[in-house]
């Protein structure tokens, strides 16, 4: 089921096209429905995909996400000294340093590193996401919002968990670790917003959209191919 759409769901949704005469049923296969669409089906279609061209799992509508964005947030994690030993194994860091970074990824707001070229920043930014690798989320393949197709999903960004789910669960979201988005100086204002296919007329989410309920980092900050001040201006409620 490419829709991942109840069974209920997508027997309403037939009755309805073929009340529309969107479509008819031109014979059996078993208990299985064979299904041809009409001329004024595929005139509704091309209509449809002038606006659109998504196909794929139905999106989740924007307040769902929202809604959801919100019990996920890393602002109600706990961060244990424990944990932040394990992420930072690999390094050698002191133990005040650590502590400080524990601190900051606890109060769940943003954090800014600073130092000198070469003193470990990246690595240290890169490493901070591996506290919460044990906790997951779910996320959408896709957001409906005002009639346009946001996607989210990200199989470069969002690493699937395969773990049993209830059986109610609903499969327009995926379980997945924490994500992690990493931009560096060829972040731009434009890349910012949602990313618009021209082709496909439908939109993909902007990095810092994939990195909801996850990290977002922002290497080398001052090295974009804009100033520090837009990016912080842009930025300045969230921060």
């Amino acid at each position: 089921n490419i829709s991942c759409l109840s069974p209920m769901i997508v027997d309403e949704l037939f009755r309805r096209l073929r009340t529309e005469q969107l479509c008819e049923v031109v014979g059996m296969i078993g208990d299985v429905r064979r299904v041809a669409i009409t001329t004024q089906g595929r005139a509704r279609a091309a209509e449809w995909m002038a606006l659109s061209q998504y196909a794929g799992p139905a999106p989740v509508s924007l307040e769902d996400y929202v809604r959801q964005v919100r019990l996920q947030t890393v602002r109600s994690l706990e961060v244990h000294p424990a944990a932040m030993r394990r992420a930072f194994e690999h390094l050698v860091i002191d133990d005040q340093t650590l502590t400080r970074l524990g601190t900051a990824l606890n109060s769940g707001g943003s954090i800014f590193l600073y130092g000198p070229t070469g003193s470990g920043k990246t690595t240290i930014a890169e490493a901070l996401p591996r506290v919460l690798a044990d906790d997951a989320v779910w996320v959408p393949h896709a957001v409906e919002s005002d009639g346009h197709v946001i996607t989210v999903f990200d199989p470069l960004v969002h690493k699937k968990i395969d773990r049993a789910h209830p059986s109610n669960a609903d499969p327009r979201w995926i379980y997945c670790e924490r994500p992690k988005v990493v931009v560096g100086g060829e972040l731009t204002i434009e890349m910012l917003d949602l990313q618009f296919n021209p082709v496909t007329k439908f939109y993909s989410a902007p990095g810092q959209m994939k990195a909801n309920n996850g990290v977002l980092i922002i290497d080398d900050f001052g090295r974009q191919r804009v100033r520090p001040e837009e990016l912080l201006n842009r930025w300045v409620v969230p921060l």
